[in-house]
């Protein structure tokens, strides 16, 4: 069987062929240098996702290591009836039972004038001047609790002129809006410390002037200087507002508070949200009842169980993912990214040594690792509150057995870790160092990437000018060999 040597060189898709025969051999240097380049930035990658996972570590340790809001100590309350009374506690709260009555809820000081024909001229064709008026708004500072600012607004001549009596009413409301909007912008007053006017239809036709306080109390009531006599014309007065046409306020100043009685002292106070009567309580007045009722403050144990759990869950999560990128895989044989890199592959061991040590500075002789307030690891290295009995036995007993544990100022096992792990996650820590230094390899492989591909480049045009001067001699070769075929037929 005789073979063809023309048919390698028959058409320039063989000659490509050939060339990237050729070629393979001398790409075995830059795919080398292609795969360490792959093997760098999977590392960067595990890096990454490395330092998010220490960085949530970070913020959970930091919420148990922080001696400030002691997550330790936080408490819960409750009522005997929460449609009377609601209240939430903080860290600072002491656990107790406290009785309340409720004789009154705070309001806002409400003042509406009087009642106008909404079709009516009576207000409008009284009025021919510009008019002025200021309202004294309620604006506590550290310095004065009963500090008070007065508003100006200014109502032009034009807004009463041949308009209705609801008109009328509609431009004084947009005026007192617009100066109190202006006040807030200016940080004269607070954006809670408005008087908001509106313009109410009372029944058909029938339509008042309506100013209301922001905020209920009688710190945040409202006063006026009628400098032309526009509120007065209004009937807006410190009198009461009675049946029928008449304007005035609907509770008077003295009545704006709410009234309480707390383990049988005596309050009053500007809201029905009040936190300044129990230490580190917040409690809700929302209906008044004269028969007691109870609202009690305990330890949330729950919800340092619940900081705990998310602190394990990171840590976990942490072990997990250093075990699987930092060791030899003993099922795939497979070498983790990290594995070859110390720094990362003990750093697990380093954070197991931490959680799992006696502490020398706990106040307690009992409570002194975390195995002892019923948090133990298992085989693998993973953390779980194993003994919730012996965990919240710990916690009742004193806050301080298990916040010890975690955040005293010797060896508190939160802070230790806070304090490792901040050393790979800061701005100038490990993990960053270790991108650039990856980052400037990747660099130096780029470097050389593109030598190789410039040689590559210029050998695939070196044989694609070689192969096919060769197809062209072959091509001569067949034609002067069927040339020859004539004669020896």
């Amino acid at each position: 069987m005789s073979v063809d040597i023309t048919s390698a060189f028959s058409n320039n898709s063989s000659i490509q062929r050939l060339v990237d025969l050729y070629l393979q051999r001398d790409r075995g240097p830059r795919n080398a240098k292609a795969s360490e380049r792959a093997t760098i930035q999977e590392k960067k990658t595990k890096l990454s996702q490395l330092q998010s996972k220490l960085s949530s570590l970070v913020t959970k340790s930091d919420v148990l290591a922080d001696t400030v809001f002691d997550a330790f100590s936080a408490k819960k309350a409750s009522s005997s009836d929460s449609e009377k009374l609601t209240a939430t506690a903080g860290t600072t709260s002491l656990a107790g039972n406290h009785s309340f009555t409720v004789s009154r809820l705070a309001t806002a000081h409400t003042i509406v004038s009087k009642q106008y024909s909404s079709a009516g001229t009576v207000l409008s064709s009284a009025i021919s001047t510009d008019q002025s008026f200021s309202i004294g708004v309620g604006h506590p500072t550290n310095d004065d609790s009963t500090n008070r600012v007065n508003i100006s607004v200014s109502v032009a001549a034009s807004n009463f002129n041949s308009t209705t009596d609801e008109t009328a009413l509609t431009a004084i409301a947009n005026a007192i809006n617009s100066a109190m909007t202006t006040a807030v912008t200016n940080d004269t007053i607070e954006s809670d410390e408005i008087v908001s006017a509106s313009v109410v239809s009372e029944e058909n036709g029938k339509s008042r002037l309506v100013l209301t306080s922001a905020q209920t109390g009688y710190t945040y009531r409202q006063n006026f200087t009628d400098s032309s006599g526009l509120l007065s014309s209004l009937g807006v007065s410190t009198s009461s507002q009675s049946s029928g046409v008449n304007g005035g306020y609907i509770t008077s100043e003295d009545n704006l508070n709410s009234l309480f009685t707390m383990d049988g002292l005596s309050f009053s106070r500007d809201s029905n949200r009040v936190n300044d009567a129990l230490t580190g309580v917040t409690f809700n007045l929302l209906q008044t009842f004269s028969s007691a009722e109870t609202l009690t403050v305990v330890k949330d144990v729950e919800n340092v169980k619940s900081s705990v759990n998310e602190f394990i869950k990171k840590y976990n999560d942490t072990i997990q993912f250093l075990r699987a990128n930092g060791r030899l895989d003993p099922d795939t044989k497979v070498r983790g990214v990290l594995a070859n890199d110390s720094l990362y592959s003990g750093l697990a061991s380093r954070m197991q040594q931490i959680t799992t040590k006696n502490l020398s500075g706990t106040t307690s002789s009992i409570y002194k690792s975390l195995s002892s307030i019923g948090i133990t690891a298992d085989s693998s290295g993973l953390l779980s509150i194993s003994d919730s009995t012996k965990f919240e036995s710990a916690l009742n007993s004193a806050t301080t057995n298990v916040s010890d544990v975690f955040n005293n100022s010797t060896d508190g096992v939160a802070a230790q870790l806070e304090t490792l792990l901040e050393s790979f996650t800061s701005a100038s820590g490990s993990i960053s160092a270790s991108q650039q230094r990856l980052d400037d390899n990747i660099l130096q492989i780029n470097d050389q990437l593109s030598r190789y591909d410039e040689r590559l480049e210029r050998r695939r045009i070196q044989l694609t000018n070689e192969f096919a001067k060769m197809q062209e001699l072959m091509a001569s070769l067949a034609r002067q060999q069927s040339f020859m075929g004539q004669f020896f037929r």
